[in-house]
C-alpha cells in the first residue's frame, strides 16, 4: 500500500482541508469503500474525530457514500476535486480583484515601502513591467533575468521602450537595448548577491539585493516620482557610461576617477559582503 507522502497533506492544507480531513480523503484513495470506524482505526484516530472529518469532506464534496446501515466511503477522484477546487478558485481570484479594485486608494503614494520576500519582489517587478507606459530601464543579474525576461520582453512587445546591464554577453534579449557591463565578472565576484534594479516611466522604482538561500537581504520599492526621476537618471547614466569606451579611459571605475578610491561605504559593504549569491529563482523553475 501507497504510504502517504507529507508534502501531499501540506498541499492539501493549501488547498483548505485540515490535517485530519487531508489524512482521512487519502486514506479513502488508498481504501475506497471503508466505514468511519475503519477509518478511525486505520489512522490511529478518535471515531469522533475522523467522523467529523468525513462530515467536512462531505461539505467540500470530498468524498462520496453508500446508502447502507454501516456507511462506507469513497474519495471523489482526485482530478474531479481539483477541477472543481480550480473552479472554484478562478471564480474567487475574478471575484476578489473586483471587489479589491474598488477599494483600493487612487495613486499618489510617495512613500518608500520596505521588500522582504523573494516572490513579492518578482511579482512586484512583475507588475510595474506590466504596466509599464513608455519607458523600463534595468540592471539585473542573472538569476532576476532569467526570472524577469518573459516579462520585460512582453513590455518590449506592447511598445514599451526597453534598456538596460547585463552582466554577460549571452544574457542579452533580442529586441532589448541591452549593454553588457564591462565589469560584470567583477561584479559576479565581488557583488554580495544577485540585484534587481528596475525603473518604469521614471515614476517608480524597485531595488533588491537576495543573498544566497534566495532571502531579500535589501529591498525597496516606491512610486516618488521625484526619487524615481533621480534614481532613474543614474541608472540611465550608469548604463550608458558601461556602453561607452569612456569607461576604459577612466579605468573602469567612476569613484575611482574621481576620488582615487571607492567611498567609505562603497568598502565597507564589499568589505562585509558574503560569498555571492547563486541565480535565485522564485516559483519558476
Amino acid at each position: 500500500m501507497n504510504a502517504i507522502v507529507p508534502e501531499t497533506l501540506q498541499i492539501l492544507g493549501e488547498l483548505g482541508f485540515n490535517d485530519t480531513e487531508a489524512l482521512v480523503y487519502c486514506e479513502l484513495l488508498r481504501n475506497p469503500g471503508a466505514t468511519g470506524y475503519r477509518v478511525a482505526q486505520s489512522l490511529g484516530k478518535a471515531q469522533a474525530s475522523a467522523y467529523a472529518a468525513l462530515a467536512a469532506l462531505e461539505t467540500k464534496g470530498a468524498v462520496m457514500y453508500d446508502d447502507s446501515e454501516t456507511r462506507a466511503y469513497r474519495a471523489v477522484p482526485p482530478s474531479e476535486l481539483l477541477g472543481r477546487l480550480r473552479k472554484k478558485f478562478d471564480f474567487h481570484f475574478d471575484r476578489a480583484a473586483q471587489l479589491l479594485e474598488s477599494v483600493e486608494a487612487p495613486t499618489g503614494d510617495t512613500r518608500i515601502y520596505q521588500l522582504r520576500n523573494l516572490e513579492q519582489v518578482y511579482e512586484r517587478a512583475r507588475t510595474m513591467l506590466r504596466e509599464a507606459r513608455e519607458t523600463v530601464v534595468f540592471e539585473l543579474f542573472p538569476g532576476p533575468l532569467e526570472e524577469l525576461k518573459e516579462d520585460l520582453k512582453a513590455a518590449r512587445d506592447r511598445g514599451v521602450k526597453v534598456a538596460g546591464m547585463v552582466l554577460r554577453p549571452e544574457d542579452a534579449i533580442e529586441g532589448v537595448n541591452c549593454t553588457v557591463s564591462r565589469r560584470g565578472d567583477w561584479l559576479l565576484e565581488t557583488w554580495p548577491g544577485q540585484q534587481v534594479i528596475l525603473v518604469i516611466d521614471a515614476s517608480e522604482f524597485l531595488v533588491a539585493l537576495i543573498a544566497a538561500g534566495g532571502q531579500v537581504s535589501h529591498g525597496v520599492w516606491t512610486a516618488n516620482g521625484y526619487l524615481a526621476l533621480l534614481f532613474g537618471n543614474g541608472i540611465v547614466s550608469d548604463v550608458v557610461l558601461h556602453g561607452s569606451p569612456y569607461m576604459d579611459e577612466i579605468g573602469g571605475s567612476p569613484n575611482r576617477f574621481l576620488f582615487d578610491n571607492l567611498p567609505p561605504g562603497y568598502r565597507a559593504m564589499l568589505d562585509e559582503a558574503p560569498a555571492p549569491a547563486p541565480a535565485a529563482r522564485s516559483r519558476k523553475g
